[in-house]
């Protein structure tokens, strides 16, 4: 994944990519749990906001 945003000219710090792929492996999680959906519920998209939410602990 961090190869494929960074082939799209979007830069990762370190600590951008750690916090993403704990948000991707949630993802995977909520989306392997599901057992009755319809197409229409089952696209997830993970964006990016530069300068966006922080979670990291200073």
């Amino acid at each position: 994944m961090r190869e494929m945003l960074e082939t799209k000219g979007v830069r990762v710090t370190d600590a951008e990519w750690e916090q993403l792929h704990r948000q991707w492996e949630v993802i995977e999680a909520l989306k392997n749990n599901f057992q009755h959906v319809t197409l229409n519920e089952a696209d997830i998209a993970l964006t990016y906001e530069p300068g966006g939410e922080c979670d990291e602990i200073k």
